[in-house]
């Protein structure tokens, strides 16, 4: 039986992002071997999403592509990959992410939706 005090230590290598959601997720829900698989998936692309946070806070939006035109910063698709990559890992594990506006249109569009059919909603 597993002592439902217990909290797995953070895989080596994380970053504060990632030591901190590893924490927050850990003291929160008991995970199976895969849940914390998953889990340190996420903790990793967290980490790696706050160095493509910080790099694109200085950096340009548009830079000069290949052909001397300019182009979105190839960091914006890549920032974009990471959040849907997190996105999938915490929604693998049947946890939302902390930041309400986070939620997918869909989401809540079928809650709205939800509560129009019950007679709540305008």
């Amino acid at each position: 039986m597993i002592d439902p005090s217990y909290t797995p230590p953070a895989p080596t290598g994380l970053r504060r992002a990632g030591k901190r959601l590893w924490q927050e997720i850990t003291e929160t829900y008991q995970l199976r071997i895969d849940g914390l698989r998953l889990l340190e998936m996420a903790c990793r692309t967290a980490d790696e999403l706050a160095l493509i946070d910080k790099a694109l806070a200085t950096a340009a939006p548009m830079v000069e592509g290949p052909r001397g035109r300019l182009v979105p910063n190839p960091l914006l698709e890549e920032a974009r990959r990471h959040r849907a990559t997190y996105m999938r890992a915490l929604g693998q594990l049947g946890i939302e992410a902390a930041d309400s506006d986070s939620r997918s249109r869909s989401t809540h569009g079928r809650r709205l939706a939800a509560e129009r059919w019950r007679g709540r909603g305008a």
